[in-house]
C-alpha cells in the first residue's frame, strides 16, 4: 500500500484516525507507531492524523456516495416494478372491459379472452 507523505500507509492512516476518535493521547500514539518520542515524532503523529482526517473523511463521503447510488436503484427499480404492474392491470382491465362487451353483443370469444373469463371463474368460486 503507498505511503503517504507522513510515511504512513492508508491502513495505518485509519487506525491512527480511529484510535485517536476512541481518545488514545498523542503520546501513546507516537509510541504505539515506533515514533520518536521529541518534538519530531508528535509533529509527524499531528501530519499524519491530518492526513488521516482527509482519508477518512474522502472514505466517507465514497460511501455516501454509494449508499445514494443504491438508493437511487432501489427507488428506480421500484417504480419500474409499480409500472410493470400498473401495466398489467391496465391489460386486464383492458381485456375485462372486451369480454364484458362481447358477453353485452353476444359475440365469440377470442383463446385469450376465453383463457381470462376461465381464470375468473376459477378465482371467484
Amino acid at each position: 500500500m503507498p505511503k503517504k507523505d507522513s510515511g504512513f500507509s492508508e491502513d495505518e492512516l485509519r487506525e491512527l484516525y480511529r484510535l485517536s476518535r476512541s481518545g488514545v493521547p498523542v503520546g501513546k500514539l507516537v509510541k504505539r507507531f515506533g515514533l520518536s518520542e521529541d518534538l519530531d515524532g508528535v509533529t509527524l503523529i499531528h501530519q499524519a492524523l491530518f492526513e488521516a482526517g482527509k482519508l477518512v473523511a474522502e472514505d466517507n463521503r465514497t460511501e455516501r456516495l454509494r449508499v445514494e447510488a443504491q438508493r437511487a436503484y432501489d427507488d428506480t427499480r421500484r417504480l419500474h416494478e409499480k409500472a410493470e404492474a400498473s401495466n398489467a392491470r391496465s391489460e386486464r382491465n383492458k381485456l375485462a372491459n372486451r369480454v364484458g362487451k362481447k358477453l353485452a353483443d353476444q359475440e365469440p370469444f377470442t383463446d385469450d379472452e376465453r383463457e381470462f373469463v376461465l381464470n375468473h371463474l376459477k378465482e371467484t368460486t
